[in-house]
Order: C-alpha cells, then structure tokens, then sequence
C-alpha cells in the first residue's frame, strides 16, 4: 500500500504531483537516466533521484538569490523553500539561509561579490549532514548563519574579533532555537537563525535588513512532528 512521505517530497520535482513510497525496486530517473533501487515514485509515475534533485535545488539557489532584489531575508528564504525541489526537511536548508542572508544583505548596500559569495555558501553549506541538530547539537540553520556572517566579514580561523563576533552569533541562533525544544523542523529553526542574524548585524555591522514582522508558516500540515503552539510562527 502507498502512503504519503510528508517528511520528505510532498510535489515531484518534475511535475508537481505526490510522491510516495511504493515497492522496493528498480527504478529510472527521469532527468539523468540513471537506474537505482529506489521506493520514491510521483503518482504519475517519475522518478527524480536524488542527486539529480539536489543540483535542480543547488541551481535554484544560485540563480534565485543571484536574482531576487527583495531585501528581506526571510521573503528570499519563502520563495526558495516553495519550490518543488525542497523537502520539507532537507540539507538544502544549511545552503538556503546563508543565501538568502547573502542576497539581502547586497540588497540592502552590503559590499560584496555575490556570485563568489553564493558559491562559497553552497560549498560550506554541504558539509554539515543531515540530523546535525539532534546528533551533534549543531543545527545547521545556526551554522548557515555563522556561514554568512563569516563570508561577510571576511573571517577565517585565524581572524580575531570577527571571529568572537562569528562564534557569538551562531550560538545565540542555537540559544533561540533550542529554547523551543524538538523534534527538530528546518523551517522553523531557519526563521528563527535568520531573526536573530538581522538583529545581530544590525548591532555589528550597522547593515540593515528588512524582517517580516509576522511570519506564518505554511508547511506545519505536511510535518508530522510539528510541535504546534510551542512554534512561534504555527497560526494552524
């Protein structure tokens, strides 16, 4: 019997339409070609494995940040997690706050060369795994963060100063995120870092970010470990 993955796909990246878990077997991905033992399949019959997945959702990062002019981080972050390419839980969110963080922050006077800073993001981002969080108490929504704000500034392990200031940032995202509690839910803890970040650089870097003043979530109906009320952003 087929279900519904909600904590993965819910739109097939190729058409829109659900994806489930069927059978174990062999299966072609529609976009490389390639074949792999795979049970993800969208009712209309594709498979998109996933690393063909994640180059759509690595480009779509890239171009969508290269391109946005909004100025606020958590409006570029939105539109970027509405694409079919994100799961609602998934590594692409260590890549898409630091994005978004980047793309704003040009946008509101910031100098820097974004194309190398986007890739410079992409490629940091991809080495935290996912179940970071609960597993080495680290939630990669706080690291994309710290990315950010050590491309930023410039700071490597050998900086003083801005890296106090990196170090300081990133924990208080974790502060934050872990006054919620779990499970763990990638939207949430990544409106929460980028929130604190804006204020963060407003103090430090005098760089002022516009910030939604009432964010709402849309995804709480396809997680299944939704923590509700205690989410400051549930209006469900």
């Amino acid at each position: 019997m087929q279900s519904i993955r909600n904590d993965l796909d819910v739109h097939c990246p190729e058409c829109g339409g659900k994806v489930t878990l069927s059978l174990l077997e062999n299966r072609v991905c529609v976009r490389c070609g390639k074949e792999s033992m795979d049970r993800e399949v969208c009712e209309n019959g594709h498979h998109v494995c996933d690393a063909c997945r994640k180059k759509a959702a690595n480009r779509m990062i890239m171009d969508h940040c290269n391109e946005s002019r909004s100025k606020d981080p958590i409006v570029i972050l939105s539109e970027m997690m509405r694409d079919n390419n994100i799961r609602m839980h998934d590594l692409e969110h260590h890549i898409m706050v630091a994005s978004a963080l980047i793309a704003a922050y040009r946008n509101c006077g910031g100098e820097i060369d974004i194309d190398s800073a986007l890739r410079d993001a992409q490629k940091r981002g991809s080495w935290f795994p996912g179940g970071i969080c609960g597993l080495c108490g680290t939630c990669g929504a706080a690291a994309s963060c710290g990315i950010f704000y050590s491309i930023v500034t410039g700071t490597t392990p050998h900086s003083s100063g801005s890296w106090s200031d990196t170090n300081m940032l990133v924990s208080k995202c974790l502060a934050k995120i872990a006054s919620i509690d779990g499970p763990r839910c990638c939207k949430r803890n990544s409106f929460i870092a980028i929130r604190e970040t804006t204020d963060y650089i407003k103090e430090k870097l005098g760089i002022v970010l516009e910030t939604s003043s009432d964010i709402v979530c849309e995804y709480y109906d396809r997680n299944d470990e939704c923590v509700k009320g205690r989410c400051p952003f549930y209006k469900g």
